[in-house]
């Protein structure tokens, strides 16, 4: 007598197929373009509904589209509002909100709040990788939130969203930015964008919590100063001091101008003597406020 061939076990169960969209979702937030890649399989297709380039396969096209559209949209989250489930694919239905930093669909998002729903169908292989992405983005919306007769965000919106993106690590997608910006950091040293793209990712890169906290912001025309706190943990290597693992607390004051709606001038000081004292380690030459 022959016995039944014992039932295979399910792979892509319910909680399987949301780790693995949650932790898609996490990479875009934080525009980590390898991370997302990660969640794909390597002959992904990926097809988003109304996209100029069309569909694309494989992770080498994929990656030309996240670059892309990292550099036009900032997201500051995603909520999920619906999930419908079958044996091997998920519909998401969500709605995304952030700043249009960028061009988005060939919109000029002149650094405005953006708010749309967006539609994922996730198809899952048999080991449980995202192999299939297709994407329908709310494009009316988004449209009518960047037309040209809307306004562009004030000087001091524009100034926080500024901090935001250095806070996050996200200066290099920052599109308020006005040709020959200037920079001048600690009262003395000073930058073109590029160089403060740089400097913030330093920060960045050895604290990944750090973020400001203002107490005062105040808006005069095209002008906003800032004072307030930078906090942060010391994780990484920082200006050849190795991470030590504290806490840094200390004053910042800034001065921010714009023309014509973008940042073209910046000033900024910081107690980075205190900074010093707090990591437990004497200034490096040439630091020393």
């Amino acid at each position: 007598m022959l016995q039944e061939a014992a039932p295979r076990a399910k792979v892509n169960t319910r909680s399987r197929m949301d780790r693995a969209i949650d932790e898609h979702f996490r990479h875009e937030g934080r525009d980590d373009v390898q991370g997302v890649l990660n969640t794909l399989s390597d002959d992904v297709d990926h097809d988003v509904v109304g996209s100029p380039t069309g569909p694309l396969r494989g992770k080498a096209q994929a990656r030309t589209f996240y670059e892309q559209i990292f550099a036009d949209l900032e997201q500051e989250g995603v909520t999920s509002k619906h999930r419908y489930y079958g044996d091997d694919f998920v519909v998401d239905e969500s709605v995304w909100r952030g700043t249009a930093v960028g061009n988005p669909l060939g919109f000029a998002g002149r650094n405005r709040p953006l708010k749309f729903r967006i539609l994922h169908i996730f198809e899952f292989d048999d080991s449980g990788v995202i192999r299939r992405e297709n994407v329908w983005m709310d494009t009316a919306a988004i449209a009518a939130q960047l037309r040209d007769d809307v306004p562009s965000p004030g000087a001091k919106a524009t100034v926080m969203s500024l901090y935001k993106a250095f806070d996050r690590g996200t200066l290099r997608s920052f599109g308020a930015v006005g040709s020959g910006f200037a920079a001048k950091v600690f009262g003395a040293t000073v930058l073109d964008w590029p160089g403060f793209v740089q400097f913030g990712e330093t920060f960045h890169d050895a604290f990944p919590n750090g973020r400001h906290v203002f107490d005062f912001v105040v808006a005069e025309g095209d002008t906003v100063s800032t004072i307030g706190r930078y906090q942060g943990r010391h994780e990484r290597e920082f200006m050849g001091v190795a991470a030590t693992g504290r806490e840094v607390d200390f004053v910042v004051m800034h001065v921010d101008r714009l023309h014509d709606g973008r940042i073209v001038e910046h000033r900024g000081i910081g107690d980075i003597n205190t900074m010093w004292a707090q990591l437990g380690v004497a200034p490096p030459a040439g630091d020393r406020g």
